[in-house]
């Protein structure tokens, strides 16, 4: 018979019945043998163990342990429910490592330890409550303080080094590429009754010179010291030059830091041939736009010490640091399509070694206040808008609360010389200039006449090859019961941008409508609306054109106008998605955005859902700092909420309304 039939056989069957019996016998056998010894085992264990602090995590556990007295713990049997207790030692929770750094002249202990017993620091009984938890402040020396707690038979050592701060800060401090035959400013930040305060580079030290700024304060304040090295103009090409060495010198106690490696190379230079070129943190590899960075005009140019590429969104944007600290594009995407546009070039060369400013004049007309220098090159300046505070720069995050700004401040790259005064004879935005060197360059610093009120600029090399500045003046509204908005704007431009357009259609709604026909559609509604103000309105586009987005900055430019206004729709993966979004990037756009979003909201047009906002972002046409200029999102093209609306030419017109009366009250605030 076959074994599969006699397995499925009567026989079969009482053949697996015996065996299986037998087997079961001898696993039983098995598991009271193993049992035994396993119980045998158990006997030679400890029920309790009392672990140490530093034995609490070994995988290793001794069969006896001795208490503190050293009398033995009697052994007994293990049972499965037996508790493992750690033994209570010293733990400290501050400090959370073995050594540590502060630069107050005290230090606080905070931990905990065995109640039962003495926690000692040297001689001294440390007081704790009756859980063991301790505080304990120690006075600091200048230098390394070495503790020593004692805690049941061990010793706890812990080092606190007090540095008693006298350089704050120094720069560079990071290293870089640096060309032949050019000259640097070294600063060193520390207390102002330093002494022996230098740098020391390439084999040369130079003592630092205090800013006139810190005359006037008291010894243990900190201000700045500043000098300049000099390299060679040949010899040190390619070369490693080392570190830049600081030291400063107060009441007897010398510090001492070093910056990164400098190194030598040919001197590259960039100079930029779009008509500006937006600037960036020159410490930072990102695509972010800041509002407290600044725009450059075409002809500028500067030394670069570094070049990358990165990524955003898809697209390759290439980068050139410079040496005054700030970055530009090399070249970058623009919008529609693929294309690119070149916005600095470089070549090998040579720049001067300082810049040299002098005021050639001060001129306004009944839009602008003109700023014209005469400089020595086309050095790069930074320029910014103070004080001014943000939700959270840190987070790219620059909404506005309030608009603040008192002065407009001017630093020029690597000027060393400044010559002739700002003065404002009656000019309707700013009271008085000031001129003086901070951080080893002159600065301009332009008082507003009223918080807040700063409207735009723009910058250019004009044909004699002079830095001109131009500063947009706010005109005034009148009162009037000629139009439903009661404001007169005769004699203001005001741009009208409708998004996309062409090769570009924007977002899709339903039945094939385009976002860019939508766009226009309301740009129109807001060109009629802002005509019966009496306005002059300028178009970016009439038409479904491509207008790609240095054409559409370049017109926004050449308007010369008083306001901008651009006009987008919103679009979204969920139906559900609905609402308005009115944004600005520079913080003196803010007011109209709110006034645009208020209006805009009052209308009931949207349901007040998830998405109306008012915000801060950094669309490319916001961020021109040429005058007010707000950014609408007027619904979503297939929001199932927004959708109807956006196609019905009544509700248009009461959006383009909302709008135009968001904007004639803004011109009304600015002439109150």
């Amino acid at each position: 018979m076959k074994l599969f039939e006699f397995l499925h056989s009567r026989k079969g069957n009482l053949f697996i019945i015996i065996t299986s019996a037998v087997l079961g016998v001898a696993l039983a056998v098995c598991t009271a043998f193993l049992t035994l010894e396993g119980m045998e085992s158990a006997k030679n264990a400890e029920d309790i163990l009392y672990l140490s602090s530093d034995e609490a995590s070994s995988s290793v556990l001794s069969s006896t342990v001795e208490s503190d007295d050293s009398s033995s713990v009697d052994s007994q049997p293990q049972s499965e429910s037996a508790p493992v207790i750690a033994e209570v030692g010293l733990v400290m929770s501050n400090p959370s490592k073995k050594s540590a750094t502060v630069t107050v002249p005290s230090f606080t202990f905070v931990g905990s330890c065995d109640p039962e017993k003495d926690l000692k620091l040297g001689d001294t009984v440390i007081q704790t409550d009756e859980n063991g938890a301790f505080t304990h402040t120690v006075e600091l020396k200048v230098g390394a303080n070495k503790f020593v707690f004692s805690h049941k038979g061990k010793k706890y050592t812990y080092t606190i080094t007090y540095r008693y701060v006298i350089i704050n800060a120094y720069y560079p401090s990071a290293g870089f590429n640096i060309t032949s035959g050019t000259t640097f400013a070294a600063t060193v930040n520390a207390r102002a009754g330093s002494q022996n305060v230098t740098a020391n580079f390439n084999g040369v030290t130079i003592n630092l010179v205090r800013s006139p700024a810190g005359e006037n304060m008291a010894e243990d304040e900190f201000c700045d010291f500043s000098g300049n090295f000099i390299l060679p103009e040949s010899g040190v090409s390619g070369r490693d030059l080392g570190v830049i060495t600081y030291s400063a010198t107060f009441a007897g106690i010398t510090e001492t830091f070093k910056s990164g490696k400098i190194t030598c190379k040919d001197p590259l230079i960039a100079e930029v041939i779009a008509d500006s070129a937006e600037t960036f943190n020159g410490n930072t590899r990102d695509n972010d736009t800041r509002p407290t960075n600044n725009y450059l005009p075409k002809g500028t140019v500067d030394y670069v010490t570094d070049s990358f590429s990165m990524y955003d969104g898809g697209y390759k944007n290439n980068f050139l640091v410079l040496q005054s600290g700030r970055r530009i594009y090399s070249d970058m995407p623009i919008t529609p399509g693929s294309s690119r546009v070149q916005v600095s070039k470089t070549y090998v060369g040579k720049l001067p070694d300082h810049n040299e400013i002098n005021v050639a004049s001060v001129t306004s007309d009944l839009r602008r206040t003109y700023l014209t220098l005469d400089v020595m090159w086309k050095a790069p300046f930074t320029l910014d808008m103070k004080p001014q505070s943000y939700t959270n720069p840190a987070k790219q995050e620059y909404t506005v609360s309030n608009v603040t700004i008192q002065y407009i401040e001017i630093n020029f790259c690597y000027a060393t010389v400044f010559n002739g005064s700002i003065a404002f004879a009656d000019n309707p935005l700013f009271s008085h200039a000031e001129v003086f060197v901070q951080n080893g360059n002159y600065t301009a610093r332009l008082h507003l006449k009223k918080q807040g009120a700063f409207y735009g600029w723009d910058s250019r090399y004009n044909s004699a090859g002079q830095l001109v500045f131009e500063f947009l003046h706010p005109l005034k509204a009148t009162a009037t019961d000629t139009n439903e908005y009661g404001a007169d704007l005769t004699g203001m431009k005001i741009l009208v941008d409708a998004g996309h357009g062409g090769i570009d259609p924007g977002a899709a709604g339903y039945n094939s409508v385009k976002e860019s026909e939508r766009n226009l559609n309301l740009a129109y509604k807001i060109k009629a609306e802002l005509e019966k103000t009496g306005a002059t309105v300028i178009m970016t586009r009439t038409g479904d054109a491509t207008l790609y987005s240095p054409d559409r900055v370049r017109a926004f430019r050449n308007a010369k106008v008083d306001f901008c206004v651009s006009v987008h729709h919103d679009s979204s993966t969920s139906t559900s998605a609905n609402g308005f979004g009115s944004y600005y990037t520079t913080p003196f756009s803010q007011p109209a955005a709110k006034l645009i979003y208020n209006n805009t909201i009052n209308t009931g047009l949207y349901d007040g859902g998830k998405r109306n906002l008012i915000g801060w972002h950094h669309f490319y046409m916001s961020r021109m700092s040429f005058c007010p200029t707000v950014l609408t999102e007027n619904g979503y093209m297939r929001g199932s909420i927004d959708s109807p609306l956006i196609t019905n030419e009544t509700a248009n017109i009461q959006k383009a309304q909302a709008i135009v009366r968001g904007i004639t009250q803004y011109f009304m605030s600015v002439s109150s």
